[in-house]
């Protein structure tokens, strides 16, 4: 990362850590690929030194109206110790808990 300038990340997962104290985090959009998503704006990540956002979250400023609910894409943070291969079972368990598992087929 350059230190006096966001960047701009592309994809619906960014993992972020600290190398000095081993925490680390994911962010999760759930949203449809880019060229699919409603009102993309190039990027689905923007992350300095400081702080970490999520952008593009199907919607525009004229989209949202106060006498009704306004459904946007998701965004899901997640903690893990370890490199990104740890990372991946705290995903899984999140996404096994989302969805109703049964004998026959998950939904």
């Amino acid at each position: 990362m350059v230190p006096y300038r966001r960047n701009t990340f592309k994809g619906n997962l960014l993992f972020a850590n600290d190398e000095l104290s081993g925490k680390r985090f994911f962010f999760l959009k759930e949203a449809p690929c880019s060229s699919t998503q409603l009102h993309y704006t190039g990027a689905d990540f923007v992350a300095d030194f400081s702080d970490f956002m999520v952008v593009g979250l199907g919607a525009v400023a004229s989209d949202i109206r106060e006498d009704d609910w306004t459904r946007l894409y998701g965004c899901v943070t997640g903690i893990y110790t370890g490199g990104e291969r740890e990372a991946l079972p705290a995903l899984r368990k999140y996404q096994k808990q989302l969805r109703l598992q049964t004998a026959n087929k998950m939904r």
